[in-house]
């Protein structure tokens, strides 16, 4: 078994020296995987109820956010302590090492990382938890977007993956779903999922960054979103990951890659990430001289000779402006 230092962020597992080096890559190759698997993944025999049909690519989007630890945990921080008593998207946010991203290994590490809290009310929650199932993390989503992506994202030093926890949908939630393809999605998902940072009903990049500013509260700058500064930052890391992914469900998940030079920073109640620092507060402007108010008038004394001020209107004099 594995330690983990804490319920929200799983970290310290790796040594600097256990992650594998890559050169840099240049060309256009760098958005592709250089080293896929061996195998296609194959899912855990049962994880689903029902064989899961492909949803609507175009309809369907989410996000994964790879960024350096310090951003993921001011990420975990700005969103704040799970919600123990009723269900809200995410559910709680985690950071994976970038070396704990394997398949295989990246529900093992968030298992340990969930309070017994989070699946107290999971249980509740869940439809098949009153027959005596058990409730057991299901990381699908997550994994198959994870092989998708290639193995060079376990060569990338001090990064973390944010992963979003999702309850499971109640019976209820699933009556009023909006069409038959929400319907079918919250009939799958009836337990507690491992899924990408956001995800969601989206049908661009645009909608899904938007999405993940609602649920998260985490704005994100345009520029940071477009194909060019995706790849320069690839190329930079020297790391092959694509731009997007499709997970078991058939849906477009969008991989976006931060380094140390993204500024993150707040900005009222949101968190911020931006290719540019965070403005100076302007200050607050000066009032306008008394001789440019209305009804004001400088004057200079004939026995002193300082200046006053004199107000037509109340009559009142006075040495401040």
């Amino acid at each position: 078994k594995i330690a983990i230092p804490s319920p929200i962020f799983i970290g310290g597992l790796f040594s600097a020296s256990m992650a594998l080096r890559r050169p840099r890559s240049t060309g256009e190759t760098e958005a592709l995987a250089k080293r896929p698997r061996g195998r296609p993944y194959k899912f855990r025999q049962g994880a689903w109820e029902a064989a899961a049909r492909r949803l609507d690519g175009s309809a369907w989007r989410g996000l994964l956010l790879v960024c350096p630890e310090q951003h993921a945990m001011q990420v975990i921080l700005h969103v704040g302590e799970p919600d123990t008593e009723r269900r809200r998207v995410p559910a709680a946010l985690l950071s994976v090492p970038t070396q704990l991203t394997r398949p295989q290994t990246v529900q093992v590490a968030a298992e340990q990382a969930i309070s017994s809290e989070l699946l107290s009310l999971a249980r509740h929650l869940q439809p098949s938890a009153a027959n005596g199932a058990r409730v057991a993390l299901r990381g699908e989503l997550l994994r198959s977007a994870l092989n998708a992506m290639g193995c060079d994202l376990w060569s990338l030093e001090n990064h973390g993956c944010l992963a979003a926890l999702h309850l499971p949908y109640t019976s209820q939630e699933v009556s009023v779903a909006k069409d038959d393809d929400e319907r079918y999605l919250r009939q799958l998902c009836n337990k507690l999922d491992l899924c990408p940072t956001a995800y969601g009903r989206c049908s661009s990049l645009h909608d899904v960054a938007q999405l993940l500013e609602r649920q998260c509260k985490v704005t994100l700058a345009p520029k940071l979103l477009t194909p060019e500064a995706q790849l320069a930052m690839r190329r930079k890391l020297g790391v092959g990951i694509p731009l997007q992914v499709k997970d078991a469900f058939g849906a477009t998940v969008h991989v976006l890659l931060c380094t140390e030079e993204v500024h993150v920073y707040n900005e009222g109640p949101r968190l911020v990430f931006s290719d540019t620092p965070q403005a100076a507060p302007q200050a607050p402007a000066a009032p306008p001289p008394a001789q440019q108010r209305e009804g004001w008038f400088c004057f200079s004394s004939r026995k002193t000779g300082q200046l006053y001020y004199w107000n037509e209107v109340t009559n009142v004099s006075t040495m401040d402006p």
